[in-house]
């Protein structure tokens, strides 16, 4: 069985992770809730979670949500998270 659509899959999110360091390094602002700098999510992309909470802002390794909690990027979709980066470049 080949893997080659599994393989482009990790590579993207490799390659988002990447960019989304890259960015941080480049433009990030301090967290509101944590000690470290992070993206901030512009405001039509703090997709909605459960509980009215939303991502506000993206770190090197998490989502932070409104409330502070943070959560694997995989609780995005690869859509989602690209179009979150997209709007950093």
């Amino acid at each position: 069985m080949k893997n080659t659509f599994r393989r482009k899959h990790l590579t993207l999110e490799q390659e988002l992770q990447e960019e989304i360091t890259r960015l941080i390094d480049k433009k990030g602002k301090a967290s509101k809730t944590r000690s470290c700098s992070v993206l901030k999510v512009k405001s039509d992309q703090q997709f909605n979670l459960d509980g009215g909470r939303y991502f506000v802002e993206i770190s090197k390794s998490e989502l932070i949500d409104n409330s502070g909690y943070g959560y694997h990027f995989s609780c995005l979709t690869l859509e989602q998270l690209c179009e979150i980066v997209d709007s950093f470049l």
